[in-house]
């Protein structure tokens, strides 16, 4: 075995997807349960919006720790330790929901729960890659981004379910959220325990392997070197279409990032406040159940869709999927409809964003195709469009809390026109070519661009 220890996962076929459901439970309990959770809790829109699209942070950043852990330690001494970190955290921040200053104390245990998460990812995408061989690998694929999947329904819909019957019951609305968060806390400590065992014959010395440009958090070795690094970065900028990429990679889903967080507010929401005042049971059932099946129905119609007809043929459908909801908000911020309108509406709003997705990542991974760096440039891409989302969140908050539900919606789909025509130009075997500005712009825009590449080499110098 070249000196490495045996390495494999005990049933694969039941440690996959329970590690995969794992990893997503402290992701969607961070940036989605949360927001439920505060405002039944009564914190104010603006608060909540702003502070839960800071959770994401970890997300995007994480590709400038992610090498460390393939560098030092193993893949399952960090996932093991990733996993009693985030149970005892998810423990704590249940505890505290009583707390008169828990909106403080939690967001700062939610911080630290994204830190570890985000880590944790990398350490389980490692161990993936070198605890199966290559026909498990693919094998296994669809099964891991389903079981994340099943995770945020479980949020959504089981841990919600939970703080809806406890309501049911005559609980205070405090002790049925905690009951909710401890439940999300109680699974993911069993399914740690489970972990241990499954993974127990994964090696501790880790072979050399070769990643595919799609794994994000195990493809950047390369990143370990700080100059390299550097140039990787600067090789991303230096492309002659480098104005349109970054354009199109910010706002192309801007309007849609804006709406994300303000629809579930919108449905929770008093109708005094403009909202739909729906029942704890039927957000969990709405947003937990209908919502995750039509976003899983439309990435797959998406992902056929590309490899069918072509990204070019796809971008004009998939730009009015991820428009034409906004539309939908606004007409029921108008007029407030009752549940099953809204249940349609959420499964519209979820079917276009699953369908809108797959053409930006394959836009995404296109931009790196032809590059040396392929690896670095996809981190780059995928931060950028982080980048984006997290500001058009932040703003939706300030935007909501001074012209109401209606009147946001009413600028989201304003925002949107724009989007619609922003489509990126590709070739027919998808890369992208060159795009060019008038000169003038260009030429302003270049060299200042040019002027930022030449301050880190003179201060590395």
């Amino acid at each position: 075995m070249d000196g490495f220890m045996e390495r494999s996962i005990k049933r694969p076929w039941l440690t996959v997807p329970l590690l995969y459901f794992q990893h997503g439970l402290p992701v969607f309990l961070v940036t989605q349960f949360s927001v439920l959770l505060y405002k039944k809790l009564g914190i104010d829109n603006r608060s909540i919006i702003f502070w839960t699209s800071l959770l994401g942070w970890p997300w995007i950043l994480r590709m400038f720790w992610s090498p460390l852990v393939d560098k030092f330690g193993s893949n399952r001494t960090w996932l093991l330790t990733t996993h009693a970190f985030i149970g005892i955290l998810l423990m704590v921040a249940a505890s505290v929901v009583t707390s008169p200053s828990f909106f403080v104390i939690s967001l700062f245990i939610f911080a630290l729960v994204g830190l570890v998460s985000a880590t944790h990812e990398t350490a389980l995408d490692g161990l993936y890659l070198s605890a199966l061989n290559n026909r498990q690998q693919v094998s296994y694929t669809s099964i891991k981004t389903t079981a994340f999947r099943l995770a945020m329904i479980f949020c959504g819909g089981t841990i919600v379910s939970v703080a809806a019957l406890a309501e049911k019951s005559e609980w205070s609305t405090l002790r049925a959220w905690q009951a909710a968060f401890f439940t999300g806390g109680f699974v993911y400590e069993i399914l740690s325990l489970y972990a241990i065992w499954a993974t127990q014959n994964c090696g501790e010395k880790k072979p050399p392997r070769i990643e595919p440009i799609h794994s994000l958090n195990n493809t950047l070795h390369e990143t370990l070197d700080g100059e390299k690094f550097i140039d990787a970065f600067r090789d991303f900028f230096k492309r002659p279409n480098v104005v349109h990429v970054l354009v199109f990679l910010l706002f192309a889903r801007f309007s849609e990032n804006m709406v994300n967080k303000v629809s579930a507010l919108f449905l929770i929401d008093d109708r005094a406040g403009g909202g739909l005042a729906l029942t704890t049971h039927q957000i969990a059932w709405i947003l937990g159940y209908v919502g995750v099946v039509f976003l899983a129905l439309g990435g797959l119609v998406g992902g056929w869709a590309v490899s069918k007809f072509g990204m070019r043929k796809c971008l004009m459908p998939m730009a009015l999927a991820t428009y034409l909801p906004n539309l939908a908000y606004w007409w029921a911020a108008a007029t407030l409809p009752s549940a099953k309108y809204v249940a349609f509406i959420v499964g519209v709003d979820q079917f276009g964003y699953g369908f809108g997705m797959s053409a930006y990542l394959v836009y995404a991974v296109s931009l790196c195709r032809k590059s040396k760096f392929q690896a670095t440039h996809y981190a780059v891409a995928i931060g950028i469009m982080s980048l984006g989302c997290t500001i058009a969140e932040m703003l939706s908050g300030v935007l909501q809390s001074h012209f109401g539900y209606t009147g946001f919606f009413g600028i989201a789909v304003a925002v949107g026109i724009p989007s619609i025509f922003l489509r990126p130009k590709v070739n027919d075997d998808g890369s992208v070519p060159d795009f060019e500005l008038p000169s003038q712009v260009s030429n302003k825009i270049k060299e200042a661009i040019q002027l930022g590449h030449t301050k880190p080499s003179v201060a590395h110098t």
